[in-house]
């Protein structure tokens, strides 16, 4: 898998430089990367590859699959995430304080402690669905 095809102007690129290779192919797309003369390193693309598994593939299928009703209500294209992510455990964890006045009535720190959330993800996070799962998280552990 070695294709080092010059163009004009590749003396100009910085070699000191990760190169990074995208191919947008008609029926499957690859991104790989390689150091400056280095050996060239497939990226695994996770993606749901079978019901709650999600996996590293070398290749993405470049097509849109629509599922039908029976499909989503049997699970077939379920994502296997589960309720309580690493990622708000780490969150309630270093925030341990919030939440011990948030189960003690001070209800103003759950907005504290969703923006939180948000934050560890790059603020690309639903918003609706961190509270669901933060009210259910912080709720579970009151009791």
């Amino acid at each position: 898998m070695e294709a080092r095809a010059e163009y004009p102007g590749a003396r100009a690129l910085n070699t000191e430089s990760p190169i990074i290779g995208i191919d947008l192919g008609t029926t499957n797309s690859a991104l790989a990367w390689a150091e400056p003369r280095g050996a060239i390193t497939i990226f695994q693309i996770p993606q749901l590859v079978a019901a709650s598994e999600v996996a590293g593939r070398p290749t993405l299928p470049s097509f849109l699959y629509f599922t039908d009703q029976s499909q989503r209500d049997a699970g077939a294209v379920r994502l296997p995430w589960h309720a309580s992510p690493e990622l708000i455990a780490g969150v309630l964890a270093r925030n341990a304080d919030a939440v011990q006045q948030y189960r003690g009535g001070k209800q103003t720190t759950f907005g504290f402690l969703v923006g939180q959330v948000i934050k560890s993800m790059g603020g690309k996070a639903n918003p609706a669905l961190v509270n669901s799962i933060m009210r259910r998280e912080l709720d579970k552990g009151a009791a």
